[in-house]
């Protein structure tokens, strides 16, 4: 359990460490969209959060299946209502 949680906090720490390279939102895993009402100042997009959530939630839910003793069926369902949540938040 222990490396899995290392494993989070070091995604999580270098995933929000690529978005805040520059002291404008212009890191990787940020993207400028353009506004719909025609507005001139750009809209930024961070894009890493969802990836990082992606890698890490998952993970935080497994190990707290594990720790309920769980059947490997109930921590993959789990794991994929999870997933699926953080994805339905991308789109």
């Amino acid at each position: 359990f222990n490396y899995a949680m290392v494993a989070v906090c070091l995604i999580s720490a270098s995933c929000y460490y690529m978005m805040g390279m520059e002291p404008e939102p212009s890191g990787i895993g940020v993207s400028t969209v353009l506004q719909d009402d025609g507005g001139s100042r750009p809209q930024f997009f961070f894009w890493m959060r969802y990836l990082d959530w992606l890698l890490t939630t998952p993970l935080i839910i497994a190990c707290i299946c594990m720790v309920a003793e769980l059947s490997i069926s109930e921590i993959l369902f789990a794991v994929g209502l999870d997933m699926l949540m953080v994805a339905s938040g991308f789109v």
